[in-house]
């Protein structure tokens, strides 16, 4: 077992904000996603696997609850 630092997890957590400034939702990404695109549900991009490998990922917004 190998103690790693939350500044070290394999996924980053980001908040999607936006141009008007509504929380559009939350979404977890992998370190190294070169993000391509950002939508109102979704996030676009490539990562490479150890190979080096190009791979397309799409990543869904979780939505904040409404009242």
């Amino acid at each position: 077992m190998t103690d790693r630092r939350p500044s070290e997890a394999d996924d980053l957590e980001w908040t999607v904000i936006s141009a008007e400034g509504a929380l559009l939702g939350i979404v977890r990404i992998p370190r190294g996603l070169t993000i391509t695109d950002i939508a109102a549900d979704a996030i676009l991009g490539v990562a490479r696997d150890e190979l080096g490998v190009e791979r397309v990922r799409l990543y869904t917004l979780s939505k904040p609850a409404t009242n």
